[in-house]
């Protein structure tokens, strides 16, 4: 037991530690904001019909997708969202068989 004991202690007192080591104050990455967060819809079936889109929703701030910025997206019953916003309260797509973005089939966004 003792060799064990020793062992261990050998093992760790010439381990390398590569701790970080922090000398200076926190650093704030996003400022002191106040955000407000609601529900999509008052009504509690806004997403029970299937293969549809929500009606748009804002963001509140500005979003950078593959170059293009939005500000407002729809939510899909099929579980995704999309910034394109044509299609609010419309049909959503349930098969997605290509990777985005991909124009020309939906959801491009």
């Amino acid at each position: 037991m003792k060799r064990i004991l020793l062992y261990f202690f050998l093992l760790f007192v010439f381990k390398n530690s590569y701790g970080q080591i922090i000398l200076t104050n926190d650093t704030t990455v996003c400022g002191m904001q106040n955000l407000d967060l609601y529900a999509i819809s008052a009504s509690v079936d806004s997403l029970v019909t299937d293969d549809t889109y929500t009606q748009t929703i804002n963001l509140g701030f500005d979003f950078d997708f593959y170059g293009v910025t939005y500000n407002k997206m729809l939510i899909s019953s099929n579980g995704y969202v999309t910034f394109d916003t044509t299609n609010a309260g419309g049909y959503s797509p349930w098969a997605i068989n290509a990777a985005i973005p991909n124009p020309g089939t939906p959801p491009e966004n």
